[in-house]
């Protein structure tokens, strides 16, 4: 089953993203859908590309505060010249792979980025969970009943504060030694039979988080990040020309990214596309106009792509 995977999943993956993207295609007022975008302004891109390039920037960052001793540029580079590999590879852990691989000087430096990763996903996707349940909780559209938005709320907070806690305030050597043993275990046996064993990787992951200032700098950054996240669907309402408030811009940005995350998809497409126009339509956005604040995106990723499939071709 697992060479079944290993030989087609990227092919399965990529089918997925297809037939949904058909399939919201089939669901939306063809016209309405081009006349939304031929009324892009002309600023609309080159505002789109810098927001794209500083979120890559921030993440950059993120994963360089937690990788102690290497270089931010070289970093910066591995991660502009490797955009591409979002279309490439059908797994967002394989490209951060790929990504340490490709940055690394040495066998300790390599673990040491490894476990950089590793914390700083897990600061993200908690940050995650805290402001979704935060914008679930302000949500006033009615998608759910009072006593399940409450729960739902609490939930995703709690559920996103505790490995934040444990990572910044007072690191659980028996908390991180399972995260570890956990996160090694669902690893893909092609990638796992190349790391080290266990205890080498925890002492690393530890190591990371015995930087307290650097892992709550790496939280306040997924925070800005998130904003700037946030910030994309006010840059939608203005240019597509519906409302939107800044709670409802939240609920949308992190519920897309939620949905985004399952690995049914390539690089999030057609996932995020049907997810968002769900949540603009849960707002009254038409999905036509939805739709095409979805894909307005794409040329930008497609550029960052090609940029950097060109740089790793000069490379070689």
């Amino acid at each position: 089953m697992k060479s079944f995977w290993q030989r087609y999943g990227y092919w399965i993956k990529l089918a997925v993203s297809v037939v949904l993207l058909v399939l919201v295609v089939f669901k939306v007022d063809a016209t309405m859908l081009m006349q939304s975008i031929r009324s892009l302004p002309w600023w609309y891109m080159p505002v789109a590309a810098g927001m794209y390039a500083l979120a890559q920037i921030i993440a950059t960052i993120r994963w360089w505060l937690l990788s102690p001793g290497t270089s931010l540029g070289r970093l910066m580079y591995v991660t502009f010249s490797t955009q591409h590999l979002l279309f490439l590879i059908p797994s967002s852990l394989t490209t951060d792979v790929v990504r340490v691989v490709e940055s690394r000087s040495g066998e300790e430096d390599s673990l040491s980025r490894m476990a950089g990763v590793i914390v700083d996903k897990v600061i993200g996707l908690s940050m995650l969970a805290v402001l979704f349940g935060v914008a679930i909780w302000l949500d006033d559209t009615g998608i759910m009943s009072g006593a399940a938005q409450q729960l739902l709320a609490v939930s995703a907070v709690v559920l996103g504060l505790l490995p934040m806690l444990v990572i910044n305030l007072q690191p659980s050597k028996t908390v991180v030694s399972k995260m570890v043993v956990f996160i090694y275990r669902i690893t893909p046996s092609p990638i796992r039979a190349r790391l080290n064993p266990v205890e080498v990787i925890t002492r690393s992951l530890l190591k990371t988080v015995g930087y307290p200032s650097r892992t709550i700098a790496n939280t306040l950054l997924a925070a800005v990040g998130q904003g700037l996240s946030a910030t994309t669907y006010l840059l939608f309402g203005l240019v597509f020309g519906f409302s939107i408030t800044i709670e409802q811009c939240l609920f949308v940005s992190t519920a897309t990214q939620l949905f985004a995350l399952l690995p049914i998809g390539i690089a999030g497409v057609g996932v995020r596309d049907a997810s968002l126009v769900a949540m603009l339509a849960s707002i009254g956005v038409a999905p036509s106009i939805a739709f095409a604040a979805s894909i307005s995106g794409y040329p930008v990723m497609v550029a960052f792509a090609i940029g950097a499939w060109a740089i790793s071709l000069r490379s070689r």
